[in-house]
């Protein structure tokens, strides 16, 4: 495990990223880092939320995806690339010994991707805009959100992750 001592409001809180998991993002995404997103914390909007940090940074989340009962993880990386920076959320689904990852949004040079993301947690209640009905999750959830704009929701369902728009 590698450890992340990242800046969380006004204390420090440590978060591990296995090693397995370092290794595939070296080979896959070569100069990555984890997105310095931590300011978002201390933005008006969310500076009065008691937000949960102990699964859950702006850049590194971690919960049961699958409902396997193992620790997965995602994470909002960047890196320089020929065309400009890159960033990238991807998700590492624990399989025995290894993981299997899932890229599950890719953005470059002025594309978007969210502002933070943050845990779905299981039983939390979603709603989905384009069926236009509510639900709960019945395994923990990635949420990348764009603050005051919207968000989306990423579930592990029937073998892959489904993109939920879930805020609009």
């Amino acid at each position: 495990m590698i450890a992340f001592v990242v800046p969380v409001l006004a204390h420090q809180k440590t978060m591990t990223l296995p090693r397995e998991v370092m290794v595939i993002l070296d080979n896959e995404y070569t100069g990555w880092s984890l997105v310095d997103n931590f300011s978002v914390l201390r933005e008006p909007v969310l500076s009065h939320l008691n937000l949960n940090t102990s699964k859950s940074h702006p850049n590194l989340v971690w919960g049961d995806f699958d409902g396997d009962g193992k620790r997965d993880y995602a994470v909002f990386v960047e890196r320089k690339t020929a065309s400009g920076e890159e960033r990238l959320l991807v998700a590492f689904l624990r399989r025995s010994n290894s993981f299997q990852m899932h890229l599950l949004e890719r953005a470059v040079y002025l594309a978007y991707i969210a502002d933070y993301i943050w845990l779905a947690g299981k039983g939390s209640r979603q709603y989905d805009h384009e069926r236009r009905r509510y639900f709960r999750l019945e395994h923990d959830g990635i949420e990348a959100v764009v603050i005051e704009k919207a968000s989306v929701t990423y579930i592990f369902q029937s073998g892959r992750f489904q993109r939920i728009i879930t805020t609009d």
